[in-house]
């Protein structure tokens, strides 16, 4: 056997293993271990172009045709506001709750997402960054922001000011993007900003004190190493993050299923990976 075909040998075992790995994970979980979270979706940008390629932007059609599955096939859509209430009061929460997010504030929300969001009235948070909120060609405005806050569907909360991973800002700093941020967005719009996500979906034990000290009532994050942070933690809510992988409608009806996370935490836990990978800290000192 040549060394070439030895070395393709390699791979096509290597990814073998891999997939079959994968597969016993899925199996595991959906139909040994006991329901672990409610889905809460992550999007970020949607795109009616064929030339848009970014990791976070996802199709108009994808996003329209998830939407449509979701009225469909008998999931409750509710807001952060009332999951958040639940998981307060300790409750079980329904297996078919679902809830949608989205991070950024990009401008394709006010034009391509939210007249879909209000076709099938779901309640979605929308969290913005600060900065961004001014006359440009991106992001949304303070006076598409005055637009939407006026329909009860859409609640609105801080991604900060400028939108850096807090866990390599110094503690003050972190601080003034907590508190001045849910302070000049209360202020603009003259509705309470109770919700805060986290940049990256960086965050700590401290970061999440300075959180509730700000006087927010819960705070979003992203998918971690298994253990990492509880389940209940209503100042850590594990999202799902809605990739373009969710094109394949099998892939999307994992990530609905509530054993995604666990399945991916347990994954990054394996194979040892922090996330979010852009917001490592390198100030132990100050954010242990």
């Amino acid at each position: 056997m040549s060394i070439r075909k030895g070395n393709r040998f390699f791979k096509i075992l290597l990814i073998s293993f891999f997939s079959l790995i994968s597969l016993v994970a899925i199996v595991f979980f959906t139909f040994i271990f006991p329901r672990r979270t409610t889905p809460i979706l992550m999007y970020h940008s949607l795109s009616e172009s064929e030339e848009k390629d970014e990791v976070i932007s996802l199709k108009l059609n994808v996003f329209a045709r998830q939407m449509e599955y979701l009225s469909k096939h008998n999931y409750k859509i509710v807001s952060l506001e009332k999951l958040v209430e639940k998981m307060k009061e300790g409750e079980k929460i329904p297996d078919n709750w679902v809830v949608i997010t989205f991070d950024d504030g990009e401008r394709n929300f006010y034009e391509l997402a939210y007249p879909i969001i209000r076709k099938y009235r779901f309640p979605v948070t929308l969290f913005v960054i600060l900065d961004t909120l001014e006359d440009n060609e991106r992001y949304l405005t303070w006076q598409m922001l005055d637009k939407l806050k006026e329909d009860d569907l859409v609640g609105i909360g801080s991604h900060s000011i400028s939108h850096q991973p807090l866990t390599l800002l110094l503690p003050k700093q972190a601080g003034e993007e907590l508190l001045d941020s849910k302070l000049i967005l209360e202020e603009r719009l003259k509705r309470k900003a109770a919700f805060f996500s986290y940049p990256f979906g960086a965050t700590n034990n401290l970061l999440k004190e300075m959180t509730k000290e700000a006087g927010y009532e819960a705070a979003a994050g992203s998918a971690y190493q298994r253990g990492e942070f509880d389940d209940k933690d209503i100042f850590c809510l594990k999202r799902v993050f809605v990739s373009k992988l969710s094109s394949r409608p099998l892939v999307f009806k994992f990530m609905l299923s509530g054993y995604y996370l666990p399945t991916r935490e347990l994954i990054l836990k394996v194979l040892n990976i922090k996330t979010p990978r852009q917001a490592q800290p390198t100030l132990e000192n100050y954010f242990d």
